[in-house]
């Protein structure tokens, strides 16, 4: 039969093991709301600022073909519907790099608007392409679109997509 002693030094020492786990839970539970609130999409300003530049830089991306940005911004799941309800998945859009001809224009967005649902942002704009060409250019193209974005991994992705030409 064990001593009162040993008893008690054993029970102290479940009491020390014991704290050192639940220290290092507080510490692990802490590091990762930390790491939450560094990765969180932020207010609906910041995030708005964020979705714009990506909004715009998928115009520079359409003029220069530079699909390794479409592949980084589009989500597994992406899909795009034209204004004749046809859908395009992801792999059907990264497949149009094949077919694609480096071109110069202007791409301006304007008529914004912008909702932030927690980790969910609807982006809604009217965008005026431009095409330069030698001889006659063809006259601007204008879209209305909505892009549906999630704030996913620490970063917006885009899951769906929406646009119907204006004129």
């Amino acid at each position: 039969m064990p001593s009162t002693s040993s008893i008690a030094r054993l029970t102290n020492a479940l009491s020390v093991v014991g704290l050192a786990i639940a220290v290092s839970l507080g510490v692990a539970c802490s590091s990762m709301a930390r790491a939450r609130q560094a990765c969180a999409p932020g207010d609906a300003a910041t995030a708005q600022r964020a979705i714009q530049a990506i909004e715009e830089r998928i115009g520079a991306a359409n003029f220069e073909c530079d699909y390794k940005f479409f592949g980084a911004v589009e989500a597994p799941e992406f899909i795009y519907t034209d204004g004749r309800g046809r859908v395009t998945t992801r792999a059907e859009d990264l497949a149009g790099e094949s077919n694609c001809r480096p071109q110069k224009g202007s791409y301006v967005l304007d008529e914004v608007r912008f909702q932030l649902h927690g980790s969910v942002a609807v982006y809604n704009a009217r965008s005026t392409t431009t095409i330069v060409r030698e001889g006659a250019a063809p006259p601007p193209s204008v879209v209305r679109f909505t892009d549906v974005l999630v704030w996913r991994d620490c970063r917006w992705q885009l899951v769906s997509g929406h646009a119907s030409r204006i004129s």
